[in-house]
């Protein structure tokens, strides 16, 4: 199973699930988290999601970066599908 990851710093594609650890932990060693927060959960779907915002610092300069997370179910286990942090 892979899922798809469009982040901030260019990166894209499929990626498995390990990779896609080591591909966010990287990001975010260079987008530092200050702040994490969830704003839209949908959850009566198949395919239920998630938005939030994310605040960062990345060389002593602030952002803010929308986060979108997407879910689906297999055997019985739920599944990310999709993280996009832009």
């Amino acid at each position: 199973d892979k899922n798809y990851l469009s982040l901030a710093n260019g990166t894209t594609g499929y990626f498995s699930a390990n990779q896609s650890y080591y591909v966010i932990k990287d990001f975010l060693s260079v987008y530092q988290s200050v702040s994490f927060k969830l704003t839209n959960i949908v959850t009566e779907t198949s395919t239920p999601f998630a938005s939030g915002s994310l605040k960062y610092n990345n060389k002593g300069i602030r952002g803010t970066a929308t986060v979108f997370i997407a879910l689906y179910l297999i055997d019985n286990q739920w599944r990310i599908s999709q993280i996009t942090i832009n």
